[in-house]
């Protein structure tokens, strides 16, 4: 169940809005195989997986940040374990992600090296993978507006800061181009030719 655990060992809320976006679309396939390569998710994603009630059988794929290092190997895993029509959920770290606080990025991700995203999106397609959208979570518009709320709150003018908060709020997410100002991806992609296009 959802929010049983304490409080202190809850992951970045960045990591929990993309993965509570990723169940909606997961929640209605039997199983879920996951490649998680961030221990602090670890807990997030069993909680999530076990509320859920699988629907249409079959088994979706769910990655977690993609390393340099593995990348090639889980994706060769995934296309072999997945059938076709079958969902991929991507979360990975964009640049941004460094602003945060308590990330830990010690290890390279693909999402956070120069050009990784592109690679790891040129491998999706020659796996027969079509990425059906992309998104990014936390964008730099919503960093941005939620700042300028804090400063109007604190220069005693919290209703101003209310409504720059709100506006940030809206600019949470972001698809296209401006995705990549972000701290996060969250990518669905579908196994199959014409996948997408069903």
């Amino acid at each position: 169940m959802i929010g049983y655990l304490p409080r202190y060992t809850q992951s970045i809320l960045d990591y929990r809005y993309a993965l509570d976006a990723a169940m909606v679309s997961l929640y209605r396939f039997d199983a879920v195989l996951v490649r998680c390569h961030k221990a602090s998710l670890q807990a997030e994603v069993s909680q999530r997986l076990l509320a859920k009630e699988g629907r249409n059988g079959g088994m979706a794929g769910l990655w977690i940040e993609p390393l340099v290092a593995t990348w090639e190997k889980d994706l060769q895993e995934f296309q072999s374990s997945l059938s076709r029509g079958s969902l991929l959920v991507i979360i990975a770290s964009r640049p941004l992600a460094r602003l945060l606080p308590v990330a830990d990025h010690t290890t390279p991700s693909m999402g956070m090296t120069v050009g990784g995203m592109r690679r790891l999106r040129q491998g999706l397609q020659k796996a027969d993978f079509c990425v059906e959208s992309c998104y990014g979570v936390h964008t730099l518009n919503s960093i941005v507006w939620n700042q300028a709320g804090l400063w109007a709150s604190r220069w005693h003018r919290p209703d101003i800061g209310d409504r720059l908060q709100f506006a940030a709020r809206l600019r949470y997410h972001a698809t296209g181009r401006s995705a990549f100002l972000s701290t996060l991806a969250l990518l669905f992609a579908y196994k199959g030719e014409g996948a997408c296009r069903r």
